[in-house]
């Protein structure tokens, strides 16, 4: 018979210091683990990778983030990509591709990065190897191409039409869905908090599978053409309210949960709530399903004033 694994994270507002977060700092034993390879972060092997990125997963603050990119040297697409591109219609559309800051981070400005000198790039759900003469064409000559390319991996997109095709091996439910909540607010600004799953195959083997809270506040620009949202960059906090349930049925139960309390950002960022041990995943069975339900607080620095956001993840 199954079991129903619920796990309550509960959560108090705090603000913790820069010296308090930068001592906890996660990458501080794995400042080695990726090296600086022309313009790209380059590691030795799949370990290194998602040890790194999950590392990167538990930083807390936009600081944290930016200081790991400065002291790897390279341009980051976390740099070059503008959070609000996507998203610039009023109705906010769930099937958008979203990639966490982590691997925003690693990744360069053309999406490129190493893995046992082999070149990879991003683009959309997989990471496609470049073979030596295809490694300086632009990105617009590689996707006129892609379908020649051999796959690496996939940062997967798992849909009800491909469960049925699934056969070689387990999977996450609900892997890298998305659910959004858009929260209007005074003066021609937004917050949208996208709740979703960011699962990484390689070898047809899940290695890494992490489930993300990402805030953009925007505002409304308006010329006399036309109006588009682009990102505020006001500091803001974020934090749950009192407690998150996340509820796992079956067998999935090896998930380690994490706790918002009063992170600091700017514009955009993702932050880890929850992250896959490394347990067997279930088949896709019935309901077997993970599930998040609760209230995210947020308010914008210095206002006093704080908006609340209920989530759920089906």
């Amino acid at each position: 018979m199954k079991k129903l694994f619920v796990l309550l994270v509960s959560v108090v507002f705090a603000s913790c210091s820069q010296d308090q977060i930068e001592s906890s700092n996660p990458l501080a034993v794995n400042a080695s683990l990726s090296v600086l390879d022309g313009k790209m972060l380059s590691f030795k092997d799949d370990k290194s990778f998602i040890k790194e990125y999950s590392a990167l997963s538990e930083l807390k603050t936009t600081k944290e983030i930016q200081n790991w990119i400065s002291a790897k040297g390279h341009t980051s697409l976390l740099d070059t990509l503008e959070a609000s591109e996507g998203i610039q219609d009023s109705i906010v559309s769930n099937t958008r591709i979203i990639y966490s800051d982590p691997i925003k981070a690693i990744v360069n400005a053309d999406s490129k990065f190493k893995i046992s000198g082999k070149v990879i790039w991003l683009n959309e759900r997989n990471l496609y190897i470049l073979t030596e003469k295809d490694q300086n064409k632009n990105l617009q000559e590689l996707k006129t191409m892609k379908t020649d390319l051999d796959v690496y991996g996939i940062i997967s997109n798992l849909n009800a039409d491909q469960k049925s095709n699934i056969v070689s091996r387990n999977v996450i439910p609900n892997e890298n869905r998305i659910k959004t909540f858009v929260k209007n607010l005074p003066n021609n600004k937004r917050n949208i908090l996208d709740l979703f799953n960011e699962t990484i195959v390689i070898n047809d083997q899940i290695v890494s599978s992490k489930m993300f809270l990402r805030s953009i506040f925007q505002y409304k620009s308006c010329s006399f053409w036309r109006c588009t949202w682009k990102t505020d960059s006001e500091y803001c906090q974020i934090e749950t309210n009192g407690s998150v349930n996340c509820t796992v049925c079956g067998e999935f139960n090896d998930w380690v949960l994490y706790s918002l309390q009063g992170e600091l950002f700017t514009g955009s960022k993702t932050f880890l709530l929850a992250t896959w041990t490394g347990g067997t995943p279930p088949q896709i069975i019935g309901y077997s399903n993970f599930a998040v339900s609760g209230d995210v607080r947020w308010k914008t620095a210095p206002s006093s004033y704080s908006y609340l956001q209920p989530i759920s993840w089906y």
